[in-house]
């Protein structure tokens, strides 16, 4: 589970993403009338994305929310958030062997990448005892969707697949949804919390 300290440094994360998030779609439109005038700052962070390394990230990423998914479903004790974890696992089973699929045919798993993101997953995995298993559940949910959102925006910038922009382009819009949910629900908790007390 999660800090909540992470929490909120997830929820602020994602406010920064937000504005930009929403405004992708029209900005890929325009990447593709003026495709060979990048500012320079843009040209060097294409050099760095490959779909290979971001596919492999993303199944590593999918594959870390079903396993969290999967577990809150044996200690869910709300009805609607039982339903979110039976929801990402339904969105994201599908998405990973979409995406297995392209990797393969790019020459297969970019190892260096899949230990990379393995390794944030783990770090982003803290216990803690001061929230219940709905509320910590879709805390580190939030900062893992919230990550997954910039890696898609990065897809979006830099690739040149029209398959992986489209993907990329449905993960930002199911997850950015399924956060403002999220944090729908945190603040009714919170609020029947400091009510009982």
């Amino acid at each position: 589970m999660i800090s909540c300290k992470k929490s909120v440094a997830g929820i602020l994360f994602f406010s920064l993403i937000f504005g930009f998030t929403n405004s992708v779609s029209a900005r890929m439109q325009e990447k593709t009338k003026t495709q060979n005038v990048k500012p320079a700052a843009l040209m060097e962070m294409k050099k760095e994305y490959n779909d290979r390394a971001y596919l492999s990230a993303m199944i590593v990423h999918h594959n870390a929310a079903i396993n969290m998914a999967n577990a809150e479903l044996n200690n869910v004790q709300d009805k609607q958030v039982k339903k979110w974890a039976k929801q990402i696992v339904k969105n994201q089973e599908p998405e990973i062997k979409q995406m297995q699929g392209w990797l393969d045919a790019l020459g297969g798993e970019d190892r260096h990448a899949t230990l990379e993101m393995r390794t944030s997953m783990q770090a982003m995995m803290v216990v803690t005892s001061n929230m219940d298993a709905d509320s910590s559940f879709l805390s580190m949910m939030i900062i893992h969707h919230a990550e997954a959102v910039d890696m898609a925006v990065k897809a979006i910038l830099h690739s040149d697949d029209p398959k992986v922009i489209e993907l990329s382009q449905n993960i930002i819009d199911t997850q950015i949804a399924e956060i403002i949910a999220y944090r729908r629900w945190l603040a009714e908790r919170e609020k029947e919390m400091k009510q009982e007390n």
